[in-house]
């Protein structure tokens, strides 16, 4: 059986005092427990699929861009074989609001990401 988290674990011996009393719930989870514990997982998932992309033998970056009204949005994936699963991964690593949608804006952003993610430009096939 795969370990518990402390927070199921909580959850479950919340469960379990909630039995005992037979009243219901009132506040197990609250909207902010589930934004942060999302927010953390979410977290948790780009940065090891991330760490596979710094560890793949290369990779390759897809770059969107979608207007809507005023905002621009910037999207960054990166794309690699994970060597261990031998499957292809494509990850959605970033996304950025941006002022302007020409080149220089657009290159520049992929550049600050690659390197403040750790990975090495010699290695990404365009």
């Amino acid at each position: 059986m795969p370990p518990i988290s402390s927070r199921a674990r909580q959850l479950k011996k919340a469960h379990e005092m909630q039995a005992k009393i037979r009243e219901p719930p009132q506040n197990w989870l609250t909207v902010s427990t589930l934004r942060t514990w999302h927010q953390d997982i979410s977290k948790l998932h780009i940065d090891t699929q991330t760490h596979q992309a710094i560890n793949a033998l290369s990779f390759g970056t897809l770059v969107d861009k979608s207007t809507r009204d005023e905002a621009k949005n910037f999207f960054l994936c990166y794309q690699f074989w994970n060597q261990k699963d031998q499957i292809p991964v494509v990850n959605v690593a970033h996304r950025e609001d941006i002022s302007n949608c020409n080149a220089n804006t657009l290159s520049d952003t992929i550049i600050k990401y690659i390197q403040q993610d750790g990975l090495d430009f010699i290695k990404c096939a365009l």
